[in-house]
Order: structure tokens, then C-alpha cells, then sequence
């Protein structure tokens, strides 16, 4: 008999435990994404549910009542605390990479990585909410990893971020290659 395969386990936050706003009109996927777009909030890294869940809350908003999109832009976010936070999900079309929004998964570190880099448990859980898409079918297996500023020019990069995950095995720069910032 074969062993179904299960993700390497990790904390994941429905947007419900942030008293998070209903999603609306999200549209969802037509193919499965072969692109991972990672990123940082800018906010300040948060260690604790309450405090990853506050910033989830205030970055909802941001993105609700100001950029007047249908929900939060990202697929998910990661909190120093190790825990992933639902955004829009697997299903959903992300809002924040443009040009990638309809063939990537948008992961977002919470926090502001420009000088350093997120926490082991927070980077450890980047790799197996991956690997778990790909084991479950919601990326393809052949994707490749990006950070936002490989794929468009953005104000706000994060190179410590960055510095951590350049090496690894999925990792591509500057997508189109003639991106100049």
C-alpha cells in the first residue's frame, strides 16, 4: 500500500483567528503557479500571535480601504514567529506583483528585512509551506523563486532577506533580465 505523502508541519493562521476581513472577489487561479514571489511588509517583525495577527489586521486594511483591492495582496505571511498567516490562500490570484500576479504564489515576510534577515523558524517555515504547495499541487514542481525585486522595481527591497535565500535551489534573479532599477 502506498503512504500519502503530508506536509512537514507547521502553524497556519486562517484570517478568522485575526478577525481578519471576509475576502471579496478574489479571482482564482486558471493554471497552477510556477513562480514563488517573496517580499517584506516594512512593518516591524512580530514574535507572538497577537502581534503578527494585529499587523495582518492593519495591512488588510491598508489594502482594503486605501489601494481599494478585494483583500490583503498577498497569498500568505510569515511572521518571525514561525507561523504562516492566510491571506488570500492557495486557490486566489495575488495582488502585489503585477506582471506575476496570475502565474506566482505572493509570500510576504512580516517585518522590514532591508538590513537583516528573518528569523530560522520563520526562513525554516518559508521552505515547507513550498514544499507543501508543491506536494499538494498548488505549485508547480519545477518553480522558480523570486524576490519582488527581481521581477519589477520596487522602492522598498529586501536585501537581507535576500542575502538568505539567493542560494537557494529554486532561486532566480532579475526576471526580465532587462529589468534595470
Amino acid at each position: 500500500m502506498k503512504q500519502k505523502k503530508c506536509c512537514k508541519s507547521f502553524d497556519v493562521i486562517l484570517p478568522l483567528v485575526c478577525n481578519a476581513k471576509t475576502s471579496q472577489g478574489n479571482r482564482e487561479f486558471a493554471k497552477t503557479p510556477n513562480h514563488v514571489i517573496f517580499s517584506h511588509t516594512l512593518e516591524k517583525s512580530c514574535y507572538k500571535l497577537f502581534d503578527c495577527c494585529k499587523i495582518v489586521q492593519e495591512l488588510q486594511s491598508y489594502h482594503v480601504d486605501v489601494l481599494d483591492w478585494p483583500d490583503i495582496g498577498f497569498n500568505f505571511l510569515i511572521g518571525n514567529d514561525g507561523r504562516v498567516y492566510v491571506g488570500r490562500g492557495w486557490n486566489k490570484i495575488s495582488q502585489f506583483s503585477h506582471d506575476f500576479n496570475e502565474k506566482s504564489l505572493s509570500v510576504a515576510f512580516i517585518g522590514n528585512f532591508f538590513d537583516t534577515a528573518p528569523g530560522p523558524m520563520a526562513l525554516d517555515t518559508a521552505r515547507n509551506l513550498i514544499d507543501c504547495a508543491v506536494l499538494k499541487g498548488y505549485l508547480m514542481s519545477n518553480y522558480t523563486l523570486h524576490m519582488l525585486e527581481d521581477i519589477e522595481c520596487t522602492a522598498n527591497p529586501a536585501p537581507g532577506l535576500k542575502k538568505k535565500i539567493q542560494h537557494w535551489l529554486h532561486y532566480k534573479e532579475k526576471i526580465p533580465s532587462y529589468l534595470q532599477c
